[in-house]
């Protein structure tokens, strides 16, 4: 029930090794552990099944914000592997990389596709260079659009209707993806983001 140490991730290995070091080591966690599944419909959030992709993908946003308190651990060599989603989901609390895995399982289990992505949200990413160590927030992205829609559970107060929150607009992400492991810009949400239903 772990993920690769992402420490792993060398500034010398290419972008496709960078990402089998950061992806789940088993390929169960492609999938939401049942257990999940069931502990989700127990706490009343049987509604989280209803709805499109961004209805599902906001309602259990909501859940996570609501009911899993944010404790910020910075990255470092003894904090960098996620905690199973179960744990996290029992103890009701965790750090951005255990609430963004949380919240990537519990949408892989309504068969909503995601990714993992890598922000630094105080500094510059120097593009050359993606190495873990310039990165201190992980959150889940839904490939949509042209730069995909960023949640940030760890955010309480975030507005759903923005495909990125406002705190990391115009920061660089380092998506972990299998077949495209890329650097992408989070481009500043326009005002009609606030206009979307």
């Amino acid at each position: 029930d772990r993920v690769h140490d992402l420490g792993n991730i060398d500034a010398g290995a290419g972008p496709a090794q960078r990402v089998a070091a950061a992806r789940p080591a088993d390929a169960a966690h492609e999938t939401v552990a049942p257990q999940l599944r069931e502990e989700l419909l127990e706490v009343g959030e049987r509604d989280f099944l209803a709805g499109g992709d961004i209805g599902k993908a906001h309602r259990a946003a909501a859940f996570v914000q609501r009911e899993i308190a944010y404790q910020p651990i910075p990255f470092g060599v003894r904090s960098r592997v996620p905690q199973a989603p179960e744990k996290t989901l029992s103890d009701r609390f965790g750090d951005s990389k255990d609430i963004a895995f949380l919240l990537s399982q519990m949408l892989a289990c309504v068969e909503i596709n995601t990714r993992i992505a890598l922000v630094n949200t105080t500094e510059p990413v120097q593009t050359k260079l993606t190495t873990l160590d310039q990165f201190d927030h992980m959150v889940v992205m839904l490939p949509q659009g042209e730069g995909g829609r960023v949640i940030d559970a760890t955010d309480k107060e975030a507005d759903a209707r923005l495909p990125v929150p406002l705190r990391l607009a115009s920061r660089d992400a380092f998506v972990l993806d299998d077949q495209r492991p890329r650097l992408v810009r989070l481009n500043r949400p326009s005002l009609d983001a606030y206009r979307a239903t």
